[in-house]
């Protein structure tokens, strides 16, 4: 046998003061008592004029699960309720909105009760607010702490790595090093789409990233000369028992290669940036104008 249901239909007043295209009919349920529902019954009344419009009706009927109902009852459970106040959409104010979630809380365990249950859950929800203002702060204050070593980054590196040196060997390596460490820091960056939000911001690092590579050309060359000046010397050995002289060939053949697939990848980059300096966003379309002058 089917347990018998209940619901409440609310129908509130349709007169002039109520909102253009307002639904007037609000179904609660189910109520698994009838003494429940009529217990929301006498709790809703109790609330016409003070949070209902004046003329609010009720009725008790069986529960209809093929109709939409807000809901009727409720957990004891502040975490729980949180959630539900998070979910629950705004309504029209001036109590057209009734009953809404608090109301029919209200009905459902008493004013007291619900009254320090809905305090609890509201504190949940303005801590949760607080510490998500707090993480946007920090993530703010990071964003700018990082916009402003941005900043002053091209001349830190210009006076790091000034071209008038010094040139010294762990300059040399700490040079490279850098290089790979702003690649890798690109690869992270550029998993989240803030980090390019716009086609010129990828165009601007694609057209960067390329004159560095243009770059490896003349580096590669001097690279290859200072090897081959070193081997001339005739001082060079290998460690893994081939012949310096073996060793310093294939290097220097990989090396030839490296260079030449380097132009080739510079080239591939400066045709890309003579697409992407085209591109832009659109400005989003203004809003329709509405006849709501209020």
């Amino acid at each position: 046998m089917t347990e018998q249901r209940y619901a409440v239909v609310v129908t509130l007043p349709t007169d002039s003061d109520a909102p253009e295209g307002l639904d007037p009919v609000r179904r609660v349920g189910p109520y698994h008592h009838k003494s429940t529902a009529e217990t929301a019954i006498a709790a809703f009344g109790m609330m016409v004029a003070s949070s209902a419009p004046t003329g609010t009706r009720f009725e008790l009927v069986a529960y209809d699960a093929t109709l939409p109902h807000l809901d009727a009852e409720f957990p004891r459970d502040a975490y729980r309720l949180a959630e539900m106040v998070r979910e629950e959409p705004d309504g029209p104010g001036g109590g057209w909105g009734f009953p809404d979630l608090y109301a029919r809380l209200s009905a459902y365990l008493g004013a007291d009760e619900a009254r320090d249950l809905w305090r609890r859950a509201c504190s949940y929800l303005d801590a949760e607010e607080a510490e998500a203002e707090r993480e946007q702060a920090e993530r703010a204050a990071t964003t700018r702490e990082r916009l402003d070593l941005a900043e002053k980054f091209d001349d830190e590196i210009e006076h790091v790595f000034s071209t008038g040196g010094p040139h010294g060997e762990y300059v040399s390596r700490a040079a490279a090093r850098s290089i790979a460490a702003l690649i890798r820091y690109l690869n992270h960056a550029t998993y989240h789409r803030e980090a390019a939000p716009y086609p010129s911001t990828i165009d601007s690092v694609v057209r960067a990233i390329g004159a560095g590579i243009t770059g490896l050309d003349q580096l590669l060359r001097q690279l290859d000369a200072l090897l081959a000046a070193q081997a001339a010397g005739g001082n060079l050995y290998s460690d893994d028992g081939r012949s310096a002289v073996e060793v310093v060939a294939g290097f220097r053949v990989h090396l030839d290669y490296a260079r030449r697939h380097a132009a080739d990848l510079a080239g591939e980059l400066a045709a890309a940036g003579r697409y992407g300096n085209h591109l832009g966003v659109r400005d989003p379309a203004p809003a329709e104008p509405t006849d709501d002058h209020e």
